[in-house]
């Protein structure tokens, strides 16, 4: 993926010590043959379609299949809907992206908190909706530990399999 590519612009934000090293411009190694283009095609919500289809969670894979609305929109619609929220508003919107990635992953409650600029229990209190709106996510959590625990490996649904040795 050329995204993860350098493009040059590092050096402006780099630190004083790669400064002293000059960052090569990488993309410019690839070339398109004259008449061409190279394209760049991103998965919308490609991590939260995994989490969806991984665990089965049926309300998110509806949303992905309708594709009427972000995913994060309606993750920001249900989690903030006490504060009349559409799911586009600054802040819902971030709060929600960022908290829910988390969550996923299986970020704790302090990660959560300083993640999203929130108090413990308003951490808490987030993950604590999230799973009750989505409890085939915290389903797929302990299927995870329970593989990790009794083989030491991970399988996806495309047949994947990682082992963990330590």
């Amino acid at each position: 993926s050329l995204q993860n590519w350098t493009n040059g612009d590092e050096d402006k934000k780099a630190s004083a010590f790669t400064h002293t090293f000059a960052t090569p411009t990488v993309r410019k190694l690839v070339v398109p043959k004259p008449g061409f283009e190279i394209a760049s095609i991103d998965l919308t919500g490609a991590d939260a379609q995994t989490v969806a289809w991984e665990s089965g969670d049926e309300d998110l894979k509806k949303v992905f299949r309708e594709n009427k609305i972000k995913i994060h929109a309606h993750n920001a619609k249900s989690l903030f809907r006490g504060k009349a929220c559409t799911g586009y508003e600054q802040p819902y919107y971030d709060l929600s992206r960022t908290g829910v990635h988390l969550v996923n992953y299986v970020g704790g409650v302090d990660t959560l908190a300083a993640a999203m600029g929130i108090s413990h229990s308003e951490a808490q209190a987030f993950m604590d909706e999230w799973f009750g709106l989505h409890p085939k996510i915290l389903d797929w959590h302990e299927t995870i530990q329970e593989q990790l625990t009794t083989t030491r490996r991970v399988s996806n649904k495309f047949g994947y399999t990682r082992f963990y040795f330590d």
